[in-house]
């Protein structure tokens, strides 16, 4: 013979308070993160390249809908550095791929874009990487 299955207590509602009549209920969770909070939560254990950090900081931006600002805030950094990041992608390929290949740093291909010729920008960038120029020299 089987025995019966112990009772269990019967169930109560959450507490609630002697000021107002209404139930508390806690709010509904999900204990997945969401996309963003994925990206965001991979970018700062990585190591990225100049590029790679820009183009994540773009999909964040054209996935969810988000601002430099409100990136920004969620990494950790100032907006000026969201956009000075996202303004690698205005380089000339050649530059860009230049700095995803460690041959000149993020800061050589800013100091590139203060010039408004692409060709200038990538002749300049081939003498960087040629002559092992600093930031400063260009």
């Amino acid at each position: 013979m089987l025995s019966a299955a112990p009772s269990l207590p019967p169930r109560r509602p959450f507490a609630t308070s002697t000021a107002t009549s209404t139930t508390t209920t806690r709010p509904a969770t999900s204990r997945r993160p969401s996309a963003s909070g994925r990206i965001l939560a991979w970018l700062p254990g990585r190591y990225l390249d100049a590029l790679e950090e820009a183009a994540a900081y773009q999909q964040l931006i054209e996935d969810f809908g988000l601002t430099q600002d409100q990136v920004a805030k969620r990494v950790g950094k100032s907006r000026s550095a969201v956009a000075n990041q996202l303004r690698l992608f205005q380089l000339p390929p050649a530059v860009q791929k230049l700095v995803g290949e460690g041959l000149i740093s993020a800061g050589h291909a800013k100091a590139l874009l203060g010039h408004p010729d692409r060709s200038y920008q990538e002749m300049l960038a081939r003498r960087a990487v040629a002559e092992s120029l600093s930031v400063r020299d260009l």
